[in-house]
């Protein structure tokens, strides 16, 4: 049963209230744009699987967006993103996780343990190395890691089975692991 949003945002400052109290509800609230709040809500109260947060200039992940357990499509290209947090293994529906075109320069080990992940792309970053346990994602048929700073690569790449596409033009590789 969907809830109305109004009612969705008071939700969320009651799960925010018990990890630090109405001001650390405000403070969070406030570095997120409007309109990422918006669609935040929109999605949870309609529950969509696909949230879309392309360039509205976030310097982190919303907290709230771990609470959309339903998500399949999350999109956070063309941001300010230096990290994503570990909590995004909660997320264990994602089919696809779009980091494109921030600053991320390494993903969390937890992106590893998403059993459904079809489609990471994490192309356009400042990304210096990959997840050890990258092999774990044996879903995954795409990756687009081209234009970071990728200069050597995980051996459990080869163990991705299922992968069609690979991209990884524009990095410093000199090598590839054995597949």
């Amino acid at each position: 049963q969907s809830l109305p949003v109004p009612m969705l945002l008071e939700s969320s400052q009651l799960l925010s209230e018990e990890e630090g109290g109405d001001r650390g509800w405000e403070q969070a609230w406030e570095q997120d744009p409007r309109s990422v709040r918006e669609a935040i809500a929109v999605c949870a109260a309609r529950n969509e699987d696909q949230l879309m947060l392309y360039h509205e200039g976030l310097l982190s992940c919303p907290s709230s967006v771990f609470s959309l357990l339903q998500l399949r499509h999350l999109h956070l290209g063309a941001n300010r993103l230096t990290s994503l947090p570990a909590t995004v293994a909660v997320l264990s529906n994602l089919d696809t996780l779009s980091l494109g075109q921030n600053m991320l320069t390494s993903l969390p080990h937890a992106v590893c343990s998403l059993p459904l992940l079809t489609d990471l792309s994490a192309y356009r970053n400042e990304l210096t190395t990959l997840p050890s346990n990258i092999g774990f994602l044996t879903s995954l048929k795409r990756l687009q890691l081209h234009s970071n700073r990728l200069s050597l690569l995980p051996p459990t790449l080869g163990h991705l089975r299922n992968l069609e596409t690979l991209e990884l033009h524009g990095n410093l590789l000199k090598s590839l692991p054995p597949s």
